[in-house]
């Protein structure tokens, strides 16, 4: 007798979900880097705080409950970002601050999640 672990019963849109989440946690965290990065320059960093909220409130008219989080999340991103651009000291730092470890944040937690996908595709391959 051979001591083989079962392989686990994934459904094909469980793993599609998990894909997409671990690719979605890794570009906004890049947009949120571009957005801290962008508020160097006014213009570049009000483009891009605009889109984070106007991609925030489309995301929180979808019917689809899973969109609020993530379409709170980016209107608080844009609005961070509004307040970095505006440059007044204690609103620039406290919200470059909390956007830049946001960043940092998403990045981390979509390659873990994209770790995760992969060790899980492989699982059942």
């Amino acid at each position: 007798m051979d001591n083989e672990e079962p392989v686990p019963v994934v459904s094909q849109e469980t793993l599609i979900k998990e894909g997409k989440t671990a690719l979605l946690y890794i570009f906004g965290g890049i947009f949120s880097f571009a957005m801290y990065l962008g508020a160097r320059f006014k213009f570049v960093g009000i483009v891009l705080a605009l889109a984070a909220v106007i991609y925030g409130i489309v995301r929180l008219q979808s019917r689809d409950r899973g969109n609020i989080r993530p379409g709170l999340v980016c209107i608080i991103a844009g609005v961070l970002g509004m307040l970095v651009v505006a440059g007044v000291p204690p609103f620039r730092i406290i919200a470059g601050a909390i956007l830049g470890v946001g960043a940092v944040g998403l990045i981390a937690a979509g390659i873990l999640k994209g770790i995760i996908f992969l060790l899980t595709l492989k699982k059942i391959q």
